[in-house]
């Protein structure tokens, strides 16, 4: 079908294995790999892999038509879409297919789009599409009479209610906010010629939440007795699926809950933890989510000189060591810099089921005082990022890089969206920052909280893509 068609894009909507069993077979060969399926000849000549979606370039050429050359198809992978449900928010969805409607094509055949029964997540993305497009060129959009023209063409296109509902989230968002990745360079002339106006306008945007609030929140409120005696400072309840959940060094009266979230970072799932600073009496399971969750990076965005709290007690200085429960944390190496201190420390678990040694580096923001709601300045902040982020770049990928704060949200937040920023203009030399702060809030709802903090986002992400700009030169078309 993909040769006689023509086609060139395939968007595929379904993962091949789920928690209801196998999807879709997988059809295409391992990168670097070829493979006869018939009479074609498939060949994967390239893989960029990211948290929510993967894209696969093939070559293929046919037995049957030896005098035609080879032709080049891109597959885009959606790998965040659990199946007879939604996607987490509309962001990461709107990105996709604006990856797949700047693809350039020759054959002018048609798009394969499948999920695994081809009719739910199927039909929802098909009618995102149509409606998007008509709704920039008419002016109007009509979902009901969209989905009722599919399912006349197709038996049970858009599966369920709440997926109904999401295609009315998505053209909202598509089609009343500006939230289409720019590029580097007008980037920079946005931001520069944005004033104050402009800025409450988009951080009124970003208040308009119109993503999911949570997949169990509920479960969560189950144990809010105990958190209360935890988190001395805000309770936020957290999606339960989403959260840090606490199984190591549990007694029968201990409860799972940290306040801790995993954060998507635009290339690996889950791969940033936002966290609260350790307060009197969660020093131990602090400690805990560090050696279970194997962070190789901790990032204190914290004034160690205002602190009372108990995130020195973790923490110690150069060739010293300190007990808490069952873990010895010793620091070994220790440099200072003019932004932030870095330690590289080892924990050790003496418990009774285990007896391992981790290593991990401790970063110390130094820049940054109580009394400021934003970093002194936002170049020497990216700074900071950028270093952190060569640091984990020498570190397994499994393993996770743990940011914390005070009340877990405001400050780590701000250096998460950052991360993320400069992870986006990287990769894909465009960035919507709003799209960016948008998702982050999906599981952390408390992060970026004024106007100011946004503000100082866009500062952030001016600065990257001038740097960027220095050393890759003017922006070009990612790769894929």
């Amino acid at each position: 079908m993909v040769w006689h068609m023509k086609v060139e894009i395939i968007v595929m909507l379904t993962n091949l294995n789920e928690p209801s069993g196998m999807k879709c077979e997988q059809y295409w060969p391992d990168v670097n790999q070829s493979e006869m399926f018939g009479d074609e000849h498939v060949f994967c000549q390239e893989l960029y892999e990211f948290a929510e979606y993967t894209i696969r370039k093939f070559e293929v050429s046919s037995n049957k038509n030896r005098q035609t050359a080879c032709r080049r198809i891109v597959q885009l992978h959606y790998t965040a879409w659990p199946d007879k449900k939604t996607p987490e928010d509309v962001v990461t969805l709107l990105e996709f297919r604006h990856k797949f409607r700047n693809i350039d094509t020759t054959l002018n055949g048609p798009v394969i789009i499948h999920c695994s029964a081809g009719i739910g997540r199927t039909g929802v993305f098909i009618a995102i599409d149509k409606l998007i497009l008509e709704g920039h060129s008419e002016g109007t959009v009509n979902v009901a009479v969209c989905v009722k023209k599919m399912r006349e063409m197709r038996m049970k296109m858009v599966q369920t209610t709440e997926q109904y509902k999401f295609i009315f989230k998505a053209l909202a968002y598509a089609l009343y906010f500006d939230s289409e990745p720019i590029q580097n360079e007008n980037l920079i002339e946005k931001i520069e010629g944005a004033d104050d106006t402009l800025f409450d306008i988009k951080y009124q945007e970003l208040l308009m939440c119109l993503e999911n609030t949570g997949n169990d929140i509920t479960s969560t409120a189950a144990v809010y007795e105990n958190v209360m005696l935890k988190d001395m400072h805000t309770v936020e309840l957290l999606d339960n699926y989403n959260r840090v959940h606490l199984y190591l060094n549990r007694g029968y009266d201990d409860t799972d809950y940290i306040n801790a979230v995993y954060i998507n970072s635009f290339k690996l799932k889950d791969h940033l933890i936002m966290a609260q600073s350790p307060l009197p009496g969660t020093e131990f399971d602090f400690l805990t989510m560090i050696y279970q969750e194997n962070c190789s990076c901790i990032v204190s965005i914290e004034d160690i000189s205002e602190q009372s709290m108990a995130v020195n007690k973790c923490f110690p200085t150069n060739n010293r060591s300190t007990d808490i429960g069952c873990f010895t944390v010793c620091c070994t190496v220790h440099k200072s810099t003019s932004q932030y201190t870095v330690s590289k420390m080892t924990i050790k678990n003496k418990g009774k089921f285990s007896d391992d040694r981790r290593d991990f580096y401790h970063f110390q923001y130094k820049n940054w005082k109580a009394k400021d709601v934003i970093p002194e300045n936002a170049e020497e902040f990216v700074e900071f990022v950028k270093d952190v982020g060569e640091y984990i770049t020498h570190t397994n990928e499994s393993s996770h890089v743990l940011v914390h704060c005070l009340n877990g949200s405001e400050r780590s937040g701000i250096y998460c969206a950052v991360a993320i920023i400069m992870e986006k203009i990287f990769y894909d030399k465009k960035v919507s920052v709003l799209n960016t702060l948008r998702h982050l809030r999906t599981r952390r709802p408390n992060a970026i909280t004024s106007m100011e903090q946004m503000k100082f986002c866009f500062k952030a992400a001016k600065a990257i893509a001038e740097t960027q700009i220095k050393t890759s030169g003017i922006s070009k078309d990612t790769p894929y």
